[in-house]
């Protein structure tokens, strides 16, 4: 005889299903839903759409998506029964400011600490020049910036994280508002021994923050462009205001430039007695010739400071004017720039004029325009370099017995 033992488990669940919306009325996909206390969960379709069964009784359900407020809603199940329960969620401001997108996920602000550097616009005023760039200096752990000279309008040697590359270049990509800013040395050919800024044409003024990506994680969205780094230029907008308003700004600056250093040469009788030392060593007598078939009767009364002649206190000046508005349709940030930049050197300046209008147009939830337009007029007036003219020479082959002018009043030569 044989004895079967048969058993059966029967639990009753019912069903809850609906839609996740954002706090616009969209849908959201992959928003998580789970009841609280088990395992059993799932994420929202396309449409935000959600099915997921329950077991009879009281039961939490949870609601949660990145950047809004997690909710939970209690409810009864009947067995069989299918429940219909749509949730509208609410946007969780602290937590989307905490959230980082790096590529094709995101990660929290806190793990990013070390890899991502932030400069806000108020940072970027405190130092009166032509190119943001130079006010980055000291702002942000791992970027270190080089002057490449004194003259108006150049630009600085910017390097992430120290040089990543024996022969290839280790300038970072930069993007304002999107777009990748041309970087290419010697822009527009060969000028006087110098590289175009194209950062020169970006309004100090305008810009609304500057983020640095130093880390491997840029590359995910920049791919082998970003190996340097890069720097993400955002733009003033109008809806940066948060409340409806508006507002006008302006501003303006001053300041001077000279040289830190300047070396002391040997006037006329020094120079003279100098060669005479050097000409009678060499085992010549008399006068010592002069050079450029000069003679003595020439330089008499000659004593030129050159570098005197080549320098000058450079005067800066800078003038913004913009107009900021926030409304619920229309959101508009307008504003016009001119600076005029001196060097030290005489002849040796950058002039700037500059406008820019940044529009958002807000017709319904659905539909929105942004535009985002600038025009910049830059003039850059430069100097030949130390081997070819400039201060260079000034402190090299410009001797102090050579005159300023010709007995005719031509420049000597």
């Amino acid at each position: 005889m044989s004895v079967v033992f048969c058993s059966w488990q029967v639990s009753a669940q019912g069903t809850i299903q609906g839609k996740v919306l954002d706090n616009t009325g969209q849908p959201t996909i992959g928003a998580s839903v789970s009841i609280e206390g088990t395992s059993t969960g799932e994420s929202t379709d396309l449409q935000g759409n959600y099915s997921i069964s329950a077991p009879a009784g009281e039961v939490v359900i949870v609601f949660s998506y990145i950047g809004f407020k997690e909710q939970r809603q209690t409810i009864t199940v009947s067995n069989g029964q299918t429940i219909t329960l749509d949730i509208k969620l609410e946007e969780n401001t602290i937590q989307t400011d905490e959230v980082v997108v790096i590529g094709y996920g995101v990660q929290r602000k806190r793990d990013l600490v070390g890899s991502i550097g932030t400069v806000e616009a108020k940072e970027l005023k405190d130092v009166v020049g032509t190119s943001f760039e130079n006010n980055l200096q000291g702002k942000v752990a791992g970027v270190q910036l080089t002057q490449t000279s004194g003259i108006a309008g150049a630009g600085s040697v910017i390097r992430i994280r120290g040089v990543s590359s024996i022969s290839g270049n280790g300038d970072p990509l930069i993007v304002v508002d999107g777009i990748a800013i041309t970087q290419n040395n010697f822009l527009f050919g060969e000028n006087n021994g110098q590289n175009n800024n194209p950062l020169n044409s970006l309004n100090p003024n305008d810009i609304a923050s500057v983020e640095v990506l130093k880390d491997a994680s840029a590359a995910a969205i920049y791919g082998s462009r970003a190996a340097n780094g890069v720097i993400l230029i955002t733009t003033k907008r109008g809806r940066g205001l948060g409340s409806q308003g508006s507002s006008w700004d302006l501003s303006t600056s001053w300041g001077s430039s000279q040289p830190t250093k300047v070396l002391q040469m040997m006037n006329s009788e020094e120079w003279l007695q100098v060669r005479q030392e050097a000409w009678e060593n060499d085992g010549n007598v008399g006068r010592a010739p002069l050079p450029n078939g000069l003679t003595y009767d020439d330089i008499e009364g000659n004593n030129t400071d050159w570098i005197d002649e080549v320098l000058q206190t450079g005067l800066k000046q800078d003038y913004n004017l913009s107009y900021t508005r926030s409304g619920k349709v229309i959101s508009a940030y307008i504003g016009g720039t001119y600076t005029n930049s001196e060097s030290y050197m005489k002849g040796n300046s950058f002039q700037r004029m500059s406008g820019r209008a940044n529009l958002d147009f807000n017709f319904s939830e659905k539909f929105t325009v942004n535009i985002t337009s600038s025009l910049t007029n830059g003039l850059n007036r430069k100097l030949d370099q130390s081997w070819s003219g400039g201060l260079g020479t000034a402190q090299t082959s410009a001797l102090p017995i050579y005159p300023i002018t010709n007995a005719d009043g031509t420049y000597y030569n």
